[in-house]
């Protein structure tokens, strides 16, 4: 995070792994012919979705304040 107000926030930390993940993902989607903006475009997309859950939990497991974040606003996101 370029903010230096978040350095050494470990729920910032989880946070950005989590986005480079999901960055990641829309590329590859993209990448596929897919015109993704999200993940919830199309059921093609699944797979895709349920690597970032599993990847969101396994930072909730590492990062257990990150939790309050995904649970409100990110696991929408992986949900069709």
């Amino acid at each position: 995070m370029a903010d230096p107000r978040a350095e050494g926030n470990v729920v910032a930390g989880a946070l950005q792994k989590y986005l480079g993940v999901r960055n990641e993902l829309l590329a590859r989607a993209r990448a596929a012919g897919y015109v993704a903006n999200d993940l919830k475009q199309t059921k093609a997309l699944q797979a895709f979705r349920d690597y970032l859950a599993s990847y969101g939990n396994n930072l909730i497991l590492e990062t257990p304040e990150f939790g309050r974040i995904y649970d409100r606003l990110l696991a929408q996101e992986v949900e069709f």
